[in-house]
């Protein structure tokens, strides 16, 4: 391959010496303006052209008598003119127009819709062949289905369902207050977070689950029990606590119901049993850990940790036996706090949640001690811990809704208040888990408010630091408000 040389005036050119003095720089920069202006001069000659030609068809329009369109054209202005509204109704008969040709975008619902899984764009276009296939579209077009405010109540019950799985016109008939707002829409904002179905099918479905995971249909359970209160400086509280569990005791027709006590028989209540345990044991956790090692040597297959400041509601033993007994007594299982409930995320059909925990937690013994029992370092948190641990043995964490267990004192994580009594707890979950960086934090806000962190010591029971949720803080699970 040959390349050509360069020519004479080319190579000529290039060496010339380019002239950067302030008056050649003048020059070359108001030949530039000339140049510009003469563009915009003719631009302006063109504009100029194009108004003479529109003003000439104005004109001649104009002086058109018989011109229908001019005619009309006066006649509106002369409208407007003496009736302002009407040009505010002209302007909105334009934006129509303009919004036939371009089509507007879908709507913020849309997505909402679509992510819901309860929309099947294949399914609803089949059904509706003048939707677009294209899936946002579709969910756009399905949420237009649904008449504006003020229309008959007979026209709002067309409305094609969006899938197999979600009946609208059940779901509107069994919800009257949507009004006009598209069912599916309603059901995602209010119907699901208040335990609404979405079919006949899906209610009955759901209740059968539900009775299922409560054990409704199970003959009443007759285990071997023992209730552990926890340490409490005021008897008549605590009398009361056993008192309320002896109550419900009965209630569930247990005939030996072991009630345990972690202080000296002088301060017992009358009907519990008093171990007597060392001080450094009678904080919580420790405590409920002596009780249940205790409860199992005298043969209990279940242990109830419950809090003597509060009380059992009647039914609150039978309701926690059952689920325990559909879960094959293989489940952390917490009562509800009444009526200071933990805001935490509930299943509303299997009743899992993230961990168990609060003035009520039932466990099986057995399964329990194999994990190790209770964590004696921590106190506050020692049900989220424990819970973990559950989960990492592959037992199942439960709340029963039926259980209320009455207490006036608040659950840890509910307020963006942390106590210093939780941080300190806090820290040690977290070295005990793994969690480095969540410790440090916490370490710096304790230390910040002149405390000292205390560690928990080494971990024998190897912890799985990915079991280890600290994604909503305090709370240790999604809130439900």
């Amino acid at each position: 391959m040959t390349i050509n040389p360069p020519s004479p005036r080319l190579a000529q050119a290039e060496r010339a010496p380019v002239d950067h003095s302030p008056l050649a720089l003048a020059r070359l920069d108001l030949s530039r303006l000339h140049a510009a202006l003469a563009a915009r001069e003719k631009d302006l000659a063109a504009r100029e052209a194009a108004l003479a030609s529109a003003n000439a068809a104005l004109k001649k329009l104009e002086t058109d008598t018989n011109s229908r369109l001019w005619r009309l054209v006066k006649r509106i202005q002369r409208s407007v003119s003496v009736r302002p509204w009407l040009h505010g109704l002209l302007r909105g008969l334009l934006a129509a127009g303009a919004g036939a040709r371009a089509p507007a975008p879908p709507p913020p619902e849309a997505s909402l819709i679509l992510q819901s899984g309860l929309f099947d764009p294949d399914w609803y276009t089949a059904r509706n062949p003048d939707a677009p296939r294209a899936p946002l579209d579709a969910a756009a077009h399905y949420l237009r289905q649904v008449p504006s405010r003020g229309h008959k109540a007979s026209d709002r019950l067309t409305v094609t369902d969006p899938s197999p799985a979600f009946d609208t016109a059940w779901y509107r008939t069994e919800n009257p207050d949507i009004g006009t707002e598209n069912p599916l829409l309603h059901y995602l904002r209010i119907g699901r977070h208040s335990l609404r179905a979405i079919s006949a099918l899906a209610k009955a479905s759901a209740e059968a689950a539900r009775r299922q995971a409560l054990g409704l249909d199970l003959p009443p359970p007759r285990p071997r029990l023992a209730i552990g209160l926890g340490p409490s400086t005021r008897l008549a509280t605590a009398t009361r606590a056993a008192r309320s569990a002896a109550i419900s005791a009965q209630q569930a027709g247990l005939e030996d119901c072991m009630l345990l006590w972690p202080g000296p028989a002088a301060e017992a209540p009358p009907g519990t049993t008093a171990l007597d345990l060392p001080d450094d044991m009678r904080h919580a956790s420790a405590a409920h850990d002596q009780m249940l090692r205790q409860a199992a040597a005298r043969g209990a297959t279940l242990y109830i940790a419950a809090d003597a400041e509060g009380f059992f509601a009647p039914d609150c033993l039978e309701a926690l036996l059952r689920m325990s007994a559909a879960a094959d007594n293989m489940a952390l299982i917490g009562a509800a706090d009444f009526p200071n409930e933990h805001p935490r995320h509930v299943d509303p059909v299997s009743f899992e949640t993230a961990w168990a925990g609060g003035a009520c937690l039932l466990l099986p013994i057995g399964p329990v001690l194999a994990l190790g029992g209770l964590e004696p370092a921590l106190d506050t948190l020692a049900a989220v811990d424990l819970s973990w641990r559950a989960r990492q043995a592959g037992l199942r964490i439960l709340a029963c809704p039926n259980a209320r267990y009455i207490t006036s004192q608040a659950a840890p994580g509910t307020s963006d208040w942390v106590a210093p009594e939780h941080l300190l707890d806090g820290y040690r979950l977290a070295r005990l888990w793994g969690c480095e960086p969540v410790a440090a934090a916490i370490g710096t806000e304790i230390r910040r408010h002149g405390g000292m962190p205390e560690e928990p010591g080494p971990d024998p029971l190897s912890r799985n630091p990915d079991l280890a949720d600290w994604s909503n803080g305090f709370c240790f699970a999604p809130s439900r408000w």
